[in-house]
């Protein structure tokens, strides 16, 4: 029969051998995330198919644009609650100028993520001038940001985009499987 100090040792041990062995919990997202496609992929039929591992890809790389954006900031001891409002400010503006106005595409995206750097360094100054916390300057900017696209847009879709900026979403990469997108979220 095992006494409590002897119970409570084995356990402290477990915990220090698990703790060293891994300081993150990557290996429990991967593990995560490989049991929910196992289970996703025996429950539907189509959940491997190549149209749903299309669409996953193209989500899955604007969610990680998205995301660096937020790690960018936050490596630097700040919070950005703006990054969402800001992509929209991005998309929103490049569909105007590429769709409405004829604008060349290349020349719009570039203009388009000018004008996103812009956004951004205007809530850096604001944050600097004001002394405020970042928690505050972003939330503030991402109502007046996503305020004025609502003005701006009436809540309506933008316009007609040309086929050539849709299409590069459309692509894919190497196999029907991999949106093109996969490569911005990679860069």
């Amino acid at each position: 029969m095992t006494s409590d100090a002897e119970k409570d040792r084995s356990v402290r041990s477990l915990a220090a051998a698990l703790g060293r062995r891994g300081q993150s919990n990557a290996g429990g997202l991967v593990l995560l995330t490989a049991i929910t496609w196992l289970v996703y992929s025996s429950i539907g039929q189509g959940f491997l198919s190549s149209f749903n591992l299309f669409t996953l890809s193209q989500l899955a790389a604007q969610t990680a644009v998205i995301g660096f954006a937020q790690l960018v900031v936050l490596v630097i001891g700040r919070m950005n609650l703006a990054v969402g409002a800001v992509a929209v400010v991005v998309v929103m503006s490049t569909a105007w100028m590429t769709g409405i106005k004829g604008l060349d595409p290349v020349l719009g995206i570039i203009i388009g993520l000018a004008l996103g750097a812009v956004l951004g360094a205007l809530m850096g100054w604001l944050e600097l001038k004001t002394k405020l916390n970042s928690f505050i300057v972003t939330l503030a900017m991402a109502s007046v940001y996503t305020g004025l696209m609502l003005i701006v847009s009436k809540g309506n879709p933008v316009g007609t985009v040309p086929p050539s900026v849709t299409e590069v979403g459309a692509n894919s990469l190497f196999t029907p499987y991999l949106s093109l997108l996969v490569i911005p979220a990679l860069v």
